[in-house]
């Protein structure tokens, strides 16, 4: 499966390309992501899926 990358607006003004990570989290309607130089994080399954892909 190859990686799944979008351009997420994690906060007004301000969008990461995240990756999508193969372990999810258990907290429904949030998906689990990294970015570069960042931890991994969760975002709103709604801002991941209206995210353009890039």
């Amino acid at each position: 499966m190859a990686a799944e990358y979008r351009s997420v607006t994690v906060a007004p003004g301000h969008t990461l390309r995240v990756r999508k990570l193969p372990k999810q989290t258990d907290r429904p309607g949030f998906v689990r992501v990294e970015a570069r130089h960042r931890p991994p994080f969760e975002v709103k399954a709604s801002l991941w899926n209206e995210a353009p892909i890039v």
